[in-house]
């Protein structure tokens, strides 16, 4: 964005450090490879699956909010809430970003 000579969104570093504390990776892994560690097979390193068989996809819900903020896979609780929190003003941000951008394109192209 640097280069574009666009700031970058100031809703974006919150976002960056909730995510750099989240458990969103390992989330991500544990679904990727449930399947595999359940049956335990092409385990490529995660370790086998030796709980009771797990029960559908837990997902929590925030009471008054409504709001996603927590999964469970293969026991174990993925809390995503304060990530999804700070990705909701993201949206806005990033609609005002392409809006300059797209200014931007549009003068270039008048210039051209």
């Amino acid at each position: 964005m640097q280069a574009l000579g666009v700031e970058t969104p100031a809703e974006v570093e919150p976002f960056m450090d909730a995510y750099a504390l989240s458990d969103i990776t390992a989330a991500r892994d544990a679904l990727e490879h449930e399947e595999d560690r359940v049956a335990d097979r092409n385990l490529s390193g995660h370790p086998p699956y030796l709980g009771t068989y797990p029960d559908d996809l837990v997902i929590g819900w925030g009471g008054l909010t409504g709001h996603l903020n927590m999964i469970r896979v293969l026991d174990e609780d993925v809390n995503l809430g304060p990530v999804i929190a700070a990705a909701l003003p993201l949206e806005a941000a990033f609609r005002d970003l392409v809006t300059t951008i797209d200014d931007l394109a549009a003068e270039d192209d008048s210039q051209a």
